[in-house]
């Protein structure tokens, strides 16, 4: 690697470090709106991990009486996360080393992809571009968005690999697709939607009508397989929902998640509107960008009138116009002109059209790179130089948190309340804060006898119960499909009727037990939805490999 190059790769990382800085050079964490529950969820996945629990399934710890969290947990931040706080992090460093990890790695994977179109300079330029969009302020210092923030990863290794199936490079095209649509379904599923769609006209703008359906044919088998392995999570993910209270809830969009023209543009941050803990959530494009897409448009208009009449095309004016209209798609997808698109079934599970601003923290910084291409008076270094500084001159200072809190392990570890909202209970439970806290795992509600506990883990129990009459246990457990309760007698083990629906201890396990010795094993075991799920995702793996090993033969043969 020359010289030059290790300086612009330090400066990445120094400049996606220095966008994270505050979170370092200040004790603790800023008060965001989901921080504290991505944090508390890789905390309860750490419990479980260490409980020997893989996949976890339960957290036992979660909403008072516990919750099938990792149903609907985000993967890949929670198992991160979890990993970084057992080799010995606390919960709030091993969120903030995420956040600054995935912003980094991001930024230089950003530049790698760029630089397959241009020079050094204007990669890193885009590049500085994307490490200060609007956007990653809000999702690191408001939002505390952290699986937004991971997913970013993976944009351009979705679009590397378009790029080396317009190149014919097969192969590692295959590989860059399966693992980047893997990784986001495990990561934030909402957002294969979101990228999927730009992906697509980057796809088909560039495709060889020649190798057209080898080239779809792999571009449509790679992100299948990948989504198809994830369905362990996805497949539970979908078909479970209906126990909770948000199966039930109309998934419509209201005009008032849309963006407003003004946000579009509007250079300005706001330190407070209306919650008194995390900064302004103020969802903008940002001025830069806004002018970036103005320019490339007249430029469009311009240049194809011109280009109309002469009998020579101008270079580089396909792949301006094929970004502009990825970048122009989007935004218009944010906007409230398209809201009839999202009473269709599957956009609407975007939830904020606003979501889309996180591609485009990597589609507008790539428009300007094919700008200045198509432009070459754009190149000029010292233009270039200089917005650079203008970036980090106006952008730095509002890369910054709010009210920052330290908080003890234990506020992680244990939470009385749901903190995805009451939304996720199932509904044959009440508000989990309305609940006694719990204090202890079991206890005998009814008859007379004695209780022992042998060994509690985060989704199994035994005890040792001597019932002198019959009795009626409570196991301080939310139930959900999956918990299943084992008695053994002395000569033979079976099942126990659990019921959960008693006004006076609602949504929680009861049963009852003859007069005897019993030993007494609680378990939350999978259900059929998920074991199809995990069946689904072997075969999805196993055939994704026998797939690579065949694309793998015939780049070996050629």
């Amino acid at each position: 690697m020359k010289s030059s190059s290790k300086i612009i790769i330090f400066l990445i990382i120094f400049l996606g470090f220095v966008s994270v800085s505050d979170l370092f050079l200040r004790s603790g964490h800023p008060i965001t709106f989901d921080g504290h529950i991505h944090m508390t969820t890789m905390n309860q996945f750490a419990q479980a991990l260490k409980d020997g629990e893989f996949p976890v399934t339960w957290s036992n710890n979660f909403a008072n009486f516990g919750l099938p969290l990792p149903l609907f947990a985000h993967q890949l931040p929670a198992y991160l996360g979890a990993f970084l706080i057992l080799f010995g992090f606390s919960t709030e460093t091993a969120f903030i080393l995420l956040i600054a990890f995935s912003t980094i790695l991001s930024s230089l994977l950003f530049y790698n992809f760029f630089r397959k179109f241009a020079n050094k300079t204007l990669s890193f330029t885009a590049t500085v571009f994307s490490i200060f969009f609007p956007y990653r302020s809000l999702n690191i210092f408001t939002r505390g968005a952290l699986p937004e923030i991971i997913s970013s990863i993976f944009i351009p290794i979705l679009f590397l690999g378009v790029w080396n199936i317009h190149q014919k490079n097969y192969l590692k095209a295959a590989i860059l697709l399966f693992f980047g649509t893997f990784f986001i379904a495990l990561t934030h599923p909402m957002m294969i939607l979101v990228f999927l769609i730009p992906l697509s006209i980057y796809f088909f703008a560039f495709m060889n009508k020649k190798n057209w359906v080898r080239q779809f044919a792999i571009l449509s088998s790679s992100m299948a397989l990948g989504t198809i392995s994830a369905s362990y999570y996805l497949i539970p993910l979908f078909l479970e929902m209906k126990y909770f209270f948000q199966g039930s809830i109309d998934s419509g969009i209201s005009l008032d998640k849309f963006l407003s023209i003004k946000q579009l543009y509007d250079p300005s941050w706001f330190y407070t509107l209306s919650h008194p803990g995390p900064r302004g959530n103020y969802i903008k494009l940002g001025t830069f960008e806004f002018i970036i897409t103005i320019i490339s448009f007249v430029a469009v208009l311009i240049l194809k009138i011109k280009n109309s009449k002469k009998q020579n095309k101008i270079k580089g004016l396909k792949k301006l116009s094929v970004w502009l209209a990825m970048c122009l798609f989007s935004i218009i997808l944010m906007l409230p002109i398209s809201s009839f698109l999202y009473s269709l079934p599957i956009l609407n599970q975007i939830q904020y059209p606003w979501r889309f601003l996180n591609i485009l923290q990597f589609l507008i910084p790539g428009l300007f790179v094919m700008l200045a291409l198509t432009i070459p008076k754009l190149q000029n270094k010292k233009l270039l130089l200089t917005l650079v500084i203008l970036i980090i001159w106006f952008r730095i200072p509002q890369f910054y948190g709010k009210n920052y809190i330290s908080q003890p392990e234990s506020d992680y570890e244990f939470n009385q309340a749901n903190l995805h909202s009451i939304n996720m209970n199932p509904v044959w439970t009440g508000n989990s804060e309305e609940y006694p806290t719990k204090t202890e795992q079991a206890k005998m509600i009814e008859g007379d006898g004695t209780l022992e506990l042998i060994e509690t883990k985060n989704a199994s129990r035994i005890y040792k119960i001597i019932a002198n009459t019959e009795v009626r246990m409570i196991d301080y457990t939310f139930y959900f499909p999956g918990w299943n309760i084992y008695v053994n007698d002395g000569s033979t083990t079976y099942p126990v009727t659990i019921e959960y629906q008693d006004l006076n201890y609602r949504g929680l396990m009861t049963y009852k037990l003859d007069p005897g010795e019993y030993i007494v094993t609680t378990k939350y075991e999978a259900t059929k939805t998920r074991k199809l799920g995990l069946i689904v995702s072997i075969v999805g793996m196993s055939t994704a490999l026998l797939y690579l090993s065949y694309l793998w033969k015939i780049n070996k043969n050629k």
